[in-house]
């Protein structure tokens, strides 16, 4: 018995060209994301974010202080951003 080999191999090569991305798609993402950080309102979203800074420090539940900063437009980056700054990000150790 073999131990960590794929008994059902394809003799053929996969097929190419399965998934063609539209780089003109990231443009509009990126669009988008600039036109919610120039409309929304500073102020409630500086306070949502610091809410859920002052809730992460603590053993509280997070999730609402998270869907509070999302509806003042709060992005995922700037939401783990914060968490980022308190509990830091992993990094595997180097074995060698």
């Amino acid at each position: 018995m073999y131990v960590g080999i794929n008994k059902y191999t394809m003799k053929e090569p996969p097929p190419a060209n399965l998934l063609k991305v539209d780089m003109k798609v990231g443009e509009t993402e990126a669009r988008k994301l600039r036109e919610i950080r120039a409309q929304r309102d500073q102020a409630r979203w500086k306070k949502a974010l610091e809410h859920l800074r002052k809730v992460s420090l603590t053993n509280e539940n997070v999730m609402p202080a998270v869907i509070e900063a999302v509806k003042a437009d709060a992005t995922i980056g700037e939401i783990c951003n914060v968490w980022r700054e308190i509990y830091g990000e992993y990094k595997p150790k180097q074995f060698f």
